[in-house]
């Protein structure tokens, strides 16, 4: 079955008879046409993925998702004699105009370099498989998680004991001077044969990795959450961001960051990125603009550096230079890829090779295929971890390490629910339910959810019976699930506090992040930010260029001048029910707010539709 959109909303077509108003504001506001959003966006569910040719991937630089189905021909290499042309016939076909996605498995090097060493799994298994698309991809926003009924239960091909033994090989080939770093790597397998599309989308709807991907080629299913860029091409210039060193999430990003080993093992790295792409590049273009950045992914804290080169060479001559990407081999490259190959206790297959795209024109953009499953489709799935070992590593430590890689294995994403926060009390009712809902419509058009702002009405007065002669205000919370089904919850509404104290977060949101745009039951951006300032009661969230955009539970509100200003959605920040009121009577502008601005303002407040407006104290770190 091809992966397919599901639940096209639908619009509110009129009131029904027989219904009361809950408060002054309840009925539900119906702005645009239901279906899509003005930027034409949907959510996309995966329903099955069993077509061969059929692919999604995680547009980073857009921040969308690209649907791929019905390719006109695919094309797959089963010799390392064949990989070159594959390749090269991908490229030709995006050149006339076409999509190619595709995969190169890592056991594919010596068809690049015959000097590199790699093992060769058994059987057909490819070393590349490109689909060739006519039709420009489907485009989504989001993508829908939904329940998985059983999970994969993995099990390692090494224990504890057999990689200290490795390792002590890998430590003796140091101190021979054979090698400066091996990225030694190992398997975790599985023969679950559960539903691969769901899988994939509880671990990456709610927030994909920068490279998500999932692959039906060649006679392999491939599920990739991917933080790591190999290759891009944008026009002549050509980049590579490689990935070494690694700490768990919630350690200071300065430990990373300003760790000698850390840095020397990633230094090591981006100079042989540099010689590999200099060996193609225009001279004296080849540059490092970012060195040493800590990026968080997920469960782990990873150092990253970027290197561009301008460069007219074609897909093949880049590959051949720089392939595979040195940060998952280690330096010397063709000396280590002898030493892995003799000490690894089996091939790699896909893991650690590269996973992409090419566009019309020839622009692309590939993985570095880590934190990626593969399943077979005559049986058994693995998935591949590892880590540098340089002469003074710990092997405790980097055994610890590759399991902290294996860690997204283990998410267990439910999927998410639109959620509206909202104040009930005996005397208004629901001050606001009209805009609540309205948002929860809008919610759904951007998801491709069905919409009944009605019925949401309906349900919320039946559950309103429940409690409205205490004569107590509540806090609401309705949540509404994928399949349709509105939920509501309530709790005695506490007093909030006089004044909240907040600080500013250690770490930037993304202003382009969608995920901030619509308020869900997926708040790990909100608790983890918030966790990471200690006991403050709020957590000021910032963006790339050093907006402040909102606090984890509310939006932001300051007094510049005579005016009180927020900062406009587009500075990345839920657009909140009662800042939208204040907007509309007048009360508040929207203009950009620097963190420095924020955290020096003569009044700050944080605002929101359930405790209204409550000052601010700031904190600095």
């Amino acid at each position: 079955m091809h992966p397919v959109v599901r639940g096209r909303p639908r619009a509110a077509t009129g009131r029904r008879g027989g219904r009361r108003p809950l408060g002054r504001d309840d009925r539900p506001v119906r702005e645009g046409v239901a279906g899509r959003t003005d930027s034409g966006d949907l959510g996309l569910r995966l329903l099955g993925f069993g077509v061969s040719g059929d692919a999604v991937a995680w547009d980073e630089a857009r921040q969308r998702w690209l649907q791929f189905t019905g390719p006109r021909k695919e094309l797959v290499a089963r010799s390392l004699e064949e990989c070159p042309g594959v390749l090269q016939a991908a490229e030709q076909h995006a050149l006339r105009g076409g999509w190619a996605v595709g995969f190169v498995a890592y056991d594919s090097a010596p068809s690049w370099d015959p000097a590199l060493v790699a093992l060769r799994q058994e059987g057909d298994s490819p070393l590349a498989a490109f689909a060739l698309y006519e039709r420009e991809p489907e485009t989504f926003r989001f993508l829908c998680s939904h329940q998985v009924a059983e999970r994969p239960d993995w099990w390692a091909e090494i224990d504890r004991s057999r990689y200290r033994q490795l390792f002590r090989w890998v430590q003796r080939r140091l101190q021979k001077g054979d090698t400066y770093q091996a990225n030694l790597t190992f398997r975790l397998r599985t023969e679950w044969n559960g539903d691969l599309a769901g899988w994939f989308a509880s671990i990456a709807g709610p927030a994909p990795p920068p490279h998500a991907a999932l692959l039906n080629l060649g006679g392999l299913e491939i599920a990739s959450f991917s933080p790591e860029l190999f290759l891009e091409r944008t026009g002549r210039t050509v980049r590579s961001r490689p990935m070494k060193g690694t700490e768990r999430a919630g350690s200071p990003e300065d430990a990373l960051r300003l760790s000698e080993k850390q840095r020397a093992e990633n230094l090591m790295i981006v100079d042989m990125v540099r010689n590999d792409l200099g060996r193609v590049a225009q001279p004296g273009a080849v540059r490092v603009p970012e060195l040493f950045s800590v990026e968080h992914h997920g469960e782990v804290l990873q150092m990253t550096s970027t290197v561009e080169a301008e460069t007219d060479a074609d897909l093949c001559t880049l590959f051949r230079a720089a392939f595979p990407c040195a940060s998952i081999v280690g330096a010397p490259k063709v000396e280590t890829t002898r030493i892995l190959a003799e000490l690894e206790p089996s091939p790699r297959g896909v893991y650690t090779g590269a996973i992409g795209w090419i566009e019309p024109g020839g622009d692309f953009r590939f993985s570095v295929a880590i934190r990626t499953a593969v399943r077979r489709r005559w049986g058994g799935m693995e998935y591949g971890t590892g880590g540098g070992i340089v002469w003074d590593s710990n092997p405790e430590a980097e055994w610890q390490e590759a399991l902290l890689k294996t860690a997204i294995l283990n998410r267990t994403s439910e999927p998410f629910a639109l959620l509206e926060t909202l104040q009930w009390n005996p005397e208004r009712g629901y001050p606001r339910l009209g805009r609540h809902l309205a948002r929860l419509e809008r919610s759904c058009r951007l998801l491709g959810w069905e919409a009944d702002p009605w019925s949401w009405s309906d349900d919320v007065r039946r559950a309103t019976r429940e409690w409205e002669d205490t004569g107590t205000p509540k806090r609401v919370r309705l949540l509404l699930h994928p399949g349709g089904r509105l939920e509501v919850q309530h709790s005695e509404l506490q007093p909030p506090p006089a004044v909240l104290r907040a600080k500013p977060a250690l770490r930037p949101v993304r202003s382009d992040d969608p995920a901030l745009r619509i308020k869900t039951t997926y708040r790990s951006i909100y608790r983890s930010r918030l966790a990471e300032v200690g006991d403050a009661d709020e957590c000021l969230l910032w963006n790339e260029r050093g907006e402040a955009t909102e606090f984890c539970n509310g939006n932001l509100v300051v007094r510049r001048g005579g005016r009180w200003v927020t900062p406009p959605v587009s500075c990345g920040l839920l657009p909140g029910v009662l800042r939208e009121e204040l907007l509309e009577e007048g009360r508040l502008t929207e203009a950009p707010i620097s963190l420095d601005e924020t955290l020096n303002a003569q009044e700050a407040f944080r605002i929101n539709s359930l405790t209204g407006w409550i000052p601010v104290r700031f904190d600095r770190q």
